[in-house]
């Protein structure tokens, strides 16, 4: 099954062109040992066409720089010039293909000072799952201003750490 065929079948059949997906992606920054200081969510939403035309040009970028996936923390022995590089040469592919962003940081001990270990345990909150919501909000408000009618599909990444507390806050 190609990509493209495949991306029709979830994103509206026959019109997928039209259709937009919200792609939100957690990056997780952390110094020293320990839990991290903050939490980012980050998230754009573009038509089904623009992100095809998008992968293939991010992907071609990330091959000239001899790279198969985009994680910045992976780049530490890179010199400066070259990292600063890659970074503005991927966000000039992003921003033509895109029609809104959102993000959001959220400070560990920020949650852990607002809320009881009871109260985060029994409402399922961390700093992920705050922030996850709040881009997720973002886009809901992007929505309405524009007068789009249906909220885009939101997309998080699997693996990241309060994945089930985000979907929980979602869908409760």
């Amino acid at each position: 099954c190609s990509p493209i065929r495949h991306l029709a079948m979830i994103a509206g059949g026959v019109g997928w062109r039209s259709v937009r997906l919200g792609m939100f992606t957690a990056y997780f920054d952390a110094s020293g040992a320990g839990d991290q200081l903050a939490v980012v969510v980050a998230g754009f939403v573009s038509s089904a066409e623009l992100w095809i035309e998008w992968e293939a040009k991010w992907l071609e970028k990330l091959s000239e720089y001899g790279l198969d996936h985009f994680h910045y923390s992976e780049l530490s022995s890179w010199p400066e010039p070259k990292k600063a590089a890659l970074v503005a040469e991927l966000c000039k592919i992003i921003r033509p293909h895109v029609a809104s962003k959102s993000g959001a940081a959220v400070i560990n001990q920020e949650v852990n000072a607002v809320f009881s270990g009871s109260e985060r345990e029994e409402w399922r909150i961390n700093a992920y799952a705050v922030a996850g919501r709040t881009v997720a909000k973002k886009m809901r408000q992007w929505c309405q201003a524009v007068g789009s009618g249906r909220m885009p599909e939101l997309v998080f990444e699997h693996g990241d750490v309060g994945r089930g507390k985000l979907d929980y806050l979602l869908t409760s």
